[in-house]
C-alpha cells in the first residue's frame, strides 16, 4: 500500500494504492516537489487500485494541479476505481482535471 513513483525523463507515472489519505502526504509530497523543482512534461496518477479518497487526499491532489499548471505540465488521473468516481463527481473533479 501507498504510492510508488515511476521517472522516464519527462515523464512520471505515480500508482496509487489502498486508501489515499493525509497518510500518504509523506510519500506523495515528492512528486508535487518534483514538478515544482524538474521539467516535467506529463504526470500520470493512477488510481485503479484506490480503495477510498479523503479530503487531504483530495487536498493533495489539487496541489498536484497548481504545481503542473505552473509549470505547464500536463496532469491525468488515471483509472479511478468505481470507489473514487462518485467522489470525483460530487467534487467535480472531472472539470478540473483530465481524468481517463
Amino acid at each position: 500500500m501507498g504510492i510508488k513513483i515511476v521517472r522516464n525523463g519527462d515523464v512520471v507515472d505515480a500508482y496509487v494504492e489502498g486508501r489515499f489519505t493525509f497518510e500518504l502526504n509523506r510519500e506523495f509530497r515528492p512528486l508535487i516537489d518534483l514538478v515544482d523543482k524538474e521539467a516535467i512534461k506529463r504526470i500520470a496518477v493512477h488510481f485503479s487500485a484506490v480503495s477510498y479518497i479523503d479530503s487531504a487526499g483530495l487536498g493533495m491532489l489539487l496541489l498536484l494541479r497548481d504545481a503542473a499548471e505552473k509549470k505547464e505540465s500536463i496532469l491525468e488521473l488515471q483509472s479511478p476505481s468505481e470507489a473514487l468516481q462518485p467522489i470525483f463527481r460530487a467534487t467535480r473533479f472531472y472539470d478540473m482535471f483530465t481524468i481517463i
